[in-house]
């Protein structure tokens, strides 16, 4: 059996924030375009790091008055170290990485751009294939409960399953 290359499952679309952007304006992005990932990007487009709902969610479990940041909160103060591959890794190799190093996304590059986004949806997409390849319903319900599940007891859930 031939092992699938990251780029046949990669999220093509990327959408990045500056380090220097708000907290604020980064989890309304967030939000609107329904992901969990935000690659971090220097004012010369490089890659510095990725911002994750956890970070929101850690958020919306603590005691807050109306914001959820402190006032001029930005993105460098709460971004994470990025894991890259490169976009010929093999699907088993990055579920390796994701396990070990206990994280839900990878950036893909090619020749030092960054070409795409692989996250723990994609990866439970390409399972559901395999489980069922003439229906959805695996990915479909995952993603309702994401969808219609309150925030806290979804980052609950998360945190006590290790993902």
């Amino acid at each position: 059996m031939k092992i699938p290359k990251v780029d046949s499952i990669m999220s093509k679309e990327i959408i990045a924030v500056r380090s220097t952007d708000s907290l604020d304006e980064s989890y309304d992005l967030m939000r609107s375009h329904n992901i969990r990932h935000l690659p971090v990007v220097n004012k010369v487009g490089k890659v510095v790091g990725m911002i994750s709902d956890r970070v929101f969610k850690r958020a919306l479990i603590g005691d807050s008055e109306t914001d959820l940041f402190p006032y001029h909160s930005v993105v460098r103060d709460y971004m994470g170290p990025v894991r890259q591959v490169k976009f010929d890794t093999s699907l088993s190799k990055v579920i390796d990485i994701m396990i070990e190093e206990k994280i839900s996304c990878v950036l893909v590059t090619e020749d030092n751009r960054v070409v795409g986004i692989v996250s723990h949806e994609d990866l439970l997409r390409v399972l559901d294939e395999k489980i069922s390849p003439h229906s959805n319903t695996l990915f479909e319900k995952i993603n309702n409960w994401f969808s219609k599940t309150p925030i806290g007891d979804i980052a609950q859930s998360v945190s006590g399953i290790g993902i």
